[in-house]
Order: structure tokens, then sequence, then C-alpha cells
């Protein structure tokens, strides 16, 4: 909840991390789902920033505020286009330039 990305296989096996990023967030608590996309991860917070991640590389691609409220929903389209909604009622359509 402070900062941290962390990733678990989902098996029976025992279990212990793939992967774990420090994205330098903060403290968090929002509930949506982090959605994993060729490769890379995206996300809101509860401060209305959306982030895209990269676990292999450790390196977060982008992030943008949209909002001050909390992210719900982040529905990813393809690499350039992520659309975001917020608890206040926001819905937005990010493009993105690489």
């Amino acid at each position: 909840m402070q900062d941290s990305i962390v990733a678990y296989r989902s098996s029976r096996e025992p279990q212990h991390p793939l992967w774990k990023m420090n994205c330098g967030f903060g403290y968090e608590h929002v509930p949506s789902m982090l959605i994993e996309r060729d490769g890379n991860v995206f996300f809101g917070t509860r401060n209305g920033v959306v982030y895209c991640i990269n676990p292999v590389t450790q390196e977060i691609v982008w992030a943008h505020k949209i909002d001050n409220s909390m992210v719900n929903t982040v529905r990813v389209i393809d690499q350039q286009h992520v659309i975001v909604s917020t608890m206040d009622g926001k819905l937005a359509l990010l493009e993105i330039i690489y």
C-alpha cells in the first residue's frame, strides 16, 4: 500500500514475488484492477493519476494526472489509447504519444 506494485504467480505452488516495483505514488488504497497489456501494466491511483509501468525494465513508461479524485476504471484500448473514469464521474480518453 506504500509506493509498490508486487506480482505473484497464480498457482498452487509456494508463493514468492515474480517482480516488485517501487513507483513512488505514496500511500494507496484504490480497489481498481491493474491491467496488463503487451508487457506493460496500467493502473490508477486515489490521487487521480494513471500509470503505465514496465515491470521488466522497472520503469514508469508514463504517468498522467486526470483529476484529484480516485481513478476507479482503467480500460486499455491499445498502447496509445486508454479510457479511464474517476469516482466523481469524469471519463477521459488518454492518447499517448511516444
